[in-house]
């Protein structure tokens, strides 16, 4: 019985860690299309199309105080388990925001305040997982 429940753990952290890793990955595809919205529908110069993409990418910036974060503040009662699903809901929803609102893609102001909450969530999520996978190799024989 233990074995088993042991192996269900496993793989359900192998599953998000795939998920978290997947949206990552996806993230460059929305960047690309991203710098296209900057340069050509904003019609913004260089700098502030860096100035934009800099502020949207602090989150990642400040990784160390979501492990702090993570470590030391329990969330619904449970220190780091619950913190991925809600990070990948802050990243789906702010995605989900740009497609279906056209007029926060035409505002560089709401485009940043949305790419913000998209890194943060990627990024927090990024931090917890990784700290999952060293919690579950610390204790599997």
């Amino acid at each position: 019985m233990d074995k088993k429940i042991n192996i269900r753990i496993w793989a359900l952290l192998l599953w998000l860690i795939c998920l978290i890793y997947f949206t990552q990955g996806f993230r460059s595809f929305v960047w690309t299309a991203i710098s296209y919205q900057l340069k050509d529908k904003l019609k913004l110069s260089p700098a502030a199309s860096q100035y934009v993409s800099s502020i949207a990418f602090f989150p990642w910036s400040i990784k160390p105080l979501y492990g702090i974060m993570s470590d030391c503040i329990p969330i619904r009662g449970r220190k780091t388990n619950s913190l991925p699903s809600d990070c990948n809901c802050a990243f789906s929803s702010s995605m989900a925001y740009f497609r279906l609102n056209s007029a926060s893609r035409d505002s560089k102001w709401h485009l940043m305040i949305f790419l913000t909450v998209q890194n943060l969530g990627s990024a927090m999520a990024d931090v917890v997982v990784d700290a999952m996978i060293a919690e579950a190799a610390r204790y599997d024989r």
